[in-house]
């Protein structure tokens, strides 16, 4: 069960351990150890345990605090427990909301009263890296923002961000030295990035208008592939599997920060 939570939250538990039934109440955590006391618990409870190793100290600053006393409502009544464990409950919705792919509008009016939480967790807990990893899209499908592609072997990263700039990055700390190729399409959003049945990679923004293109556009490739490879190069190939455009960012192996 452990294995189904996003590697973001369970990256700092550093060990998991299983009690015997009827010796200890429920789960916990303690620092960066989770203990769980039933073999069938749901998954939510390992996200919970794992979000508090997560938490890295968010849920003591100002800013996260100021954002649950700012809102109308928390997840449920634990989440009213301390802010610790109010961060977990909303890790525990976000991950929901990520898988279900309604973490763009941060779940909408259903959970408005969350608003500052949710904004807050996007933060601490990007869309994309909870998300399951894929490297490729095929025609008609696309990356919204705050979504990604992620090459097989781990070392690059092509984000959607949301300033609506496609960014590919070497490794997984998004900083600007560690970028390798850019859009540079800063619209406002929501942004979604597209690759067309006609062919064409588009970038449109909130306006449904488009900000950046690739020009591939009837090169027979209504059912070709985009792929963001092990070495670093993005490239978008047609039905022949001959390359059509790409990034050129081949072998820029080394994160640079």
């Amino acid at each position: 069960m452990m294995g189904r939570v996003p590697y973001a939250i369970r990256r700092h538990n550093r060990a998991m351990i299983s009690a015997t039934a009827g010796k200890c109440g429920g789960a916990g955590s303690s620092g960066d150890v989770s203990f769980y006391c039933h073999p069938d618990m749901h998954i939510s409870v390992f996200i919970h345990e794992s979000a508090h190793s997560a938490d890295r100290g968010t849920s003591a600053t100002q800013v996260w605090r100021s954002a649950v006393q700012n809102d109308e409502c928390v997840p449920d009544p634990y989440g009213n427990s301390n802010f610790a464990d109010n961060f977990a409950q909303v890790a525990v919705l976000w991950t929901h909301l990520v898988g279900q792919r309604q973490h763009n509008n941060l779940g909408g009016g259903q959970f408005s009263c969350m608003r500052n939480q949710l904004e807050q967790i996007s933060k601490a807990l990007a869309a994309w890296r909870i998300q399951a990893p894929r490297n490729t899209l095929q025609p008609g499908q696309q990356l919204e923002q705050d979504e990604a592609l992620t090459s097989p072997n781990g070392a690059y990263r092509l984000v959607l961000q949301t300033d609506g700039n496609l960014v590919l990055y070497v490794s997984d700390n998004t900083v600007p030295a560690n970028s390798l190729w850019t859009t540079g399409s800063f619209r406002r959003g929501p942004h979604r990035f597209e690759v067309q049945p006609d062919g064409n990679l588009v970038i449109y923004d909130g306006s449904n208008q488009a900000s950046w293109a690739s020009n591939t556009r009837r090169q027979n490739a209504d059912r070709g592939r985009l792929a963001l490879q092990d070495d670093g190069n993005l490239v978008f190939y047609d039905n022949n599997n001959q390359p059509i455009w790409a990034t050129n960012t081949c072998c820029f192996i080394a994160p640079r920060q």
